[in-house]
């Protein structure tokens, strides 16, 4: 091993790291007596250990219909305030199915249970919805606002791939966990370290470590990266502000820098991996064995061909490094002076490269003993001041001929003849000496090669051995590390990294795009050298200060805490934090259960329990139900049962004046609050009450403002990080860019004018009213009474009837709006040119409209008709000549047509597309071929017939892949006409018909707040 001779020094030797090393030792025992002082007074309440109280007295006992009813009513009766009647049976079943399931009950659920008198019928509801599919779907949603779920990466650079390949696995995987009711300390622990939890290598349960891997990717800055995963681990499973302390000791909290950098440090001695899972259960047609043999052998290949480009790269770069030693040592000198990986550089391959700056300093610092044979001497030389550096160097040259026993002997005639009279001189000197030792190892390789003698294995002289492990060893300074792209670009010259981003993006793309593509997960592992990292002063890895073991923070550790011993000491942190004895972990998840049963946790600031947070409403009873949460085995479920069996829970939302007197903002839970639905349990109800929502579980995400709508629940809905959709801005959705521990309740105009114009909620409306007929009849009434129960889960009153009959009748019905002005001309759709015919043949309609563009189903590829698309701008061919994309133009009347237009293919992979210009009357215009190229596509003006066509044809050149055009023509009347035709103008989608009066009426009741609102 060339640089772990000896262990780190416990302080760097420099005079601006010594000053820094000072200014963290004084801040570090300013915090500890801080915080001895706060500890002899008592510690803070989050901070001590988890109790189990005793059940208090209450004055009314006929209340309480568990423990849990008794810390409230006991709140209550000190306060002079009494609880709320209970609900009655109706809300009951709609708030427990929404808060459980995000779907309402049926009418039929809610007369059977109104009608069920037996006293286990509460249960019996309970323990279907607990069951259900839905159920996991639901709370599920919850953790992945707290785990900043996204479907991509955020902002990426422009080569890179922005989507996930694992981010749907993750999301179903937690789906399931919650679904199965995995015990929670389970659940904690696998998305930290299932890499050392299970056995099999393609074991589903390694998806769970999507919670690490799913996080912004900062354009590649590993500080970044690794700080987001401090922060959202102990925000979301210790509600601590931890991150804090990243460039100072936690200003609030116990939380000091070295505790933050010894997190730090086991995440860096992680490292990400890919793969793939095991097949879920699936129907049998979804991944045919020659589509998956397919996939495999095209994945060997671009795997193989990255893997090449990548072994290739770093062999060059490592010889390089090793022949550039005496630059790299003379800029170790002035190291802090060097830009971080927090700003993009783009080198050239003579650059010298910061990175590689920096290992070879830790490569020193790390060798810093006095006794060290190669780097004693530097850290000698070091340590002499500039001014009367050759006078006292002189010294030091005299002690190393006389001691050396001490110093590896080349490194040693390094300063025989001459002294050096500065610190860049010594750098300069061993530079040369490690080049020197590169020219001749290399010259005895290329001796061998030559006379066909067996290589040799090193070095016959050990002290020179000793010499070139410093540049070939394992953990050598030149050498680049071993992991994924989006890790190692930053030691690669600029041209490299767009050559290296370019494949693994070609295999990421694979992962999408493919049909046979299997699930993956993205993972971290153990580094086969985990190491302790240093203090980055203020927070800037340029400065590196004292080293820092790895291990738990003190402030939740119950007794002496130890260092880490098992590789990144990954596990040993997630068992800390879901051990029974840790003070945070069921307190913070019991509150956040509680939260989303009662709109507000028990603690209102559910993921700082810090010292800035608010202390707990009642923190008896969070202790009580933390303490039950651990004796039930951590099961979820049985707290949500605990919860929903008491009294506290079924109380109606009614209030008296006294109560909100006292009690505005209901912190002592006397009544229950209404509240509104999400945005997804809002879409969701949409959907089931129209008859129309698919419960299809799992997969890739889709478009949610697709047209038409896929009607699959909003949890599979593709998030991306960069680009969240209006509509989910509008009702509050949790922003993916950082853990978010509760949503915002705003109600501001755009939610109403969303549902009273969107096309989604008219196309709801429109299919409840397409199934009126079979359900109830032609009979207003019935129909009224019909729609009442449905969305409503109870019947209308006589005034309800009344003015529902009124406005059907009454209704206006506005006309269809008129097409564009030249969009009826224009057709979308595929086909095949026939070049013995010149023309056009097979064309037939793309089926579907996403609301951007054409294709064959709601998803890419289509299973039918693959990746044809069109688009406003462009679009993609299809997967054979016989699926080329065709936009079609109809003539209304003869006349003569300027054509004219750009056609481009701006992609550097694949082979390129030919487009051509087809007329139906007299076959073929024009043609191009083109890749990455683009060409002007004007023609000399054509006369058209009525109702002749211009086809507008683009497929592929010889093999698909990297088809993406852009192609939109413009047609304009050259006959004393003034018509234009505008392909991207008027590009357009099915047109909607207005709505009637039923329809108008549904959407009425569809947009009123008994639907939006829970009581």
């Amino acid at each position: 091993m060339a640089c772990a001779a000896n262990h780190p020094p416990t302080e760097p030797r420099s005079h601006v790291s010594r000053v820094g090393a000072w200014t963290l030792r004084f801040t570090c025992a300013f915090t500890a007596l801080l915080w001895s002082t706060v500890a002899a007074q008592e510690r803070h309440w989050s901070l001590r250990p988890v109790a189990d109280p005793p059940t208090p007295q209450v004055a009314d006992a006929s209340w309480p219909r568990t423990d849990l009813d008794h810390f409230v009513l006991a709140r209550l009766e000190s306060a002079g305030l009494a609880p709320a009647a209970e609900a009655d049976r109706r809300t009951l079943i709609r708030r427990a199915a929404f808060v459980l399931t995000g779907l309402p009950p049926t009418a039929e659920q809610v007369d059977a249970f109104v009608a069920d008198d037996a006293p286990e019928a509460w249960h019996t509801v309970v323990e279907r919805l607990l069951a259900s599919d839905a159920y996991g779907e639901r709370w599920g949603r919850h953790w992945l606002d707290l785990a900043r779920y996204s479907d991509t990466k955020g902002y990426v650079y422009g080569g890179e791939e922005r989507r996930f390949v694992h981010s749907h696995v993750y999301r179903d995987w937690v789906i399931r966990a919650f679904r199965d009711d995995v015990p929670y300390d389970r659940f904690l622990k696998l998305q930290l370290a299932a890499d050392q939890m299970v056995d099999a290598p393609d074991a589903p349960d390694l998806a769970a470590m999507g919670f690490l891997t799913l996080g912004p990717r900062f354009l590649g800055v590993v500080h970044d990266i690794i700080d987001d995963r401090i922060d959202t681990t102990f925000r979301t499973m210790q509600g601590l502000t931890v991150a804090c302390a990243r460039c100072h000791d936690h200003k609030y909290d116990p939380v000091p820098t070295t505790d933050y950098y010894a997190l730090y440090s086991v995440f860096a001695s992680s490292r990400e991996r890919t793969r793939t899972l095991a097949e879920p259960a699936r129907a049998p047609d979804r991944r045919p064995s020659e589509q998956v043999a397919a996939y495999e052998q095209e994945h060997a290949k671009r795997r193989d061909a990255l893997a090449a480009k990548l072994t290739t790269s770093r062999t060059a770069l490592e010889a390089r490094l090793r022949a550039k030693a005496r630059e790299y040592l003379v800029a170790v000198l002035d190291v802090e002076s060097l830009p971080t990986e927090d700003f993009v550089m783009l080198l050239g391959d003579d650059d010298i490269n910061p990175v590689f700056v920096r290992q070879w300093r830790d490569c020193i610092d790390a060798r810093s003993a006095e006794d060290d044979p190669i780097f004693g001497p530097w850290h000698a030389y070091r340590e002499l001041p500039e001014a009367g550096f050759a006078d006292r160097a002189r010294d030091l040259a005299t002690h190393w001929r006389t001691a050396p026993a001490n110093v590896n002997p080349h490194v040693g005639a390094l300063f025989d003849d001459t002294v050096p009279t500065s610190m860049r001189e010594v750098a300069e000197r061993y530079g040369e000496l490690f080049a020197t030792v590169d020219r001749t190892w290399r010259g005895l390789l290329e001796d061998a090669a030559s006379s066909s003698a067996p290589a040799p294995a090193a070095f016959e002289d050990p002290d020179r051995e000793a010499l070139r492990q410093m540049l070939y060893g394992q953990d050598a300074p030149t050498r680049v590390a071993e992991g994924p792209v989006v890790e190692l670009e930053w030691y690669f010259p600029a041209a490299e990294r767009a050559a290296l981003r370019k494949l693994q993006g070609a295999l990421d793309t694979l992962a999408f795009e493919h049909p046979g593509a299997p699930p993956q997960a993205v993972l971290l592992e153990d580094r086969p050298e985990p190491h302790d990292g240093r203090v980055f002063e203020r927070g800037n890895p340029a400065h590196p200060g004292a080293r820092v073991a790895r291990r738990f923070p003190a402030a939740l550790s119950p007794t002496d805490r130890g260092d880490f011993q098992h590789g990144s000491g990954r596990l040993e942190m997630a068992r800390a934090i879901a051990s029974p004895d840790n003070p945070l972990t069921a307190r913070v998840m019991v509150n956040r259960i509680w939260q989303q049963h009662f709109g507000a946790g028990l603690v209102r600031t559910p993921s700082d329990f810090g010292t800035r947070g608010t202390p707990p409403t009642h923190p008896e009873l969070l202790d009580f139900l933390a303490s039950r949460f651990v004796e039930d085995g951590w099961s979820i479920k049985a707290l949500h049962r605990r919860i929903l069996r008491s009294a506290t829970w079924r109380q109606s939302s009614s209030v008296s004046v006294e109560a909100i007197a006292r009690d505005p903002e209901n912190r002592l839970l006397g009544r229950a609050r209404r509240r509104r639905l999400e945005f997804e349990a809002l879409r969701d109800s949409l959907l089931a009450v129209s008859g129309e929502l698919d419960r299809t579980a799992g997969g890739p995400g889709f478009e949610l403002t697709a047209r038409p709508t896929v009607p699959r629940r909003t949890v599979y809905a593709r998030i991306d990080r960069g680009f969240v959709p209006s509509v989910l801005r509008t009702f509050d959705f949790a922003n993916p860019k950082h853990h978010a521990a509760e949503r915002f309740e705003t109600s501001i105009p755009q939610q109403a004018l969303y549902l009273l114009n969107a096309d989604f909620v008219a196309d709801r409306a429109r299919a409840l009213v397409a199934g009126l007929d079979a359900a109830a009849g032609s009979e207003p009434t019935a129909r009224i009474a019909h729609l009442y129960r449905r969305l409503y889960q109870r019947p209308p009153t006589a005034r309800e009837l009344e003015a529902g009959h009124r406005f059907v009748t009454e209704a206006i019905v506005e006309p269809a709006e008129p097409p564009t002005p030249g969009a009826a001309d224009w057709s979308y759709g595929y086909g095949r040119f026939d070049p013995a015919t010149s023309r056009t043949v097979d064309f037939a309609a793309l089926p579907h409209f996403t609301g951007s563009a054409w294709q064959g189903g709601p998803s890419l590829p289509d299973r039918t008709l693959g990746w044809v698309r069109l688009t406003a701008d462009g679009g993609h061919t299809g997967n054979d000549l016989a699926h080329a994309a065709i936009r079609r133009f109809q003539a209304p009347r003869a006349g003569k047509l300027s054509i004219e237009g750009v056609l481009r293919h701006e992609l550097a992979e694949g082979e390129g597309i030919r487009g051509r210009i087809v007329s139906s009357r007299s076959g073929l215009l024009a043609t191009w071929e083109l890749h990455d190229q683009q060409a002007t596509t004007a023609i000399d003006p054509v006369h058209v017939e009525a109702g002749e066509t211009l086809d507008f044809v683009v497929d592929f050149r010889t093999t698909l892949g990297w088809d993406t055009f852009h192609w939109a023509p413009v047609l304009r009347a050259i006959d004393g006409g003034d018509e234009v035709w505008d392909a991207h103008r008027d590009f357009a989608g099915p047109a909607a018909e207005p709505l009637g009066a039923w329809e108008q009426y549904v959407q009425v009741l569809l947009v009123a707040n008994e639907f939006a609102f829970v009581d």
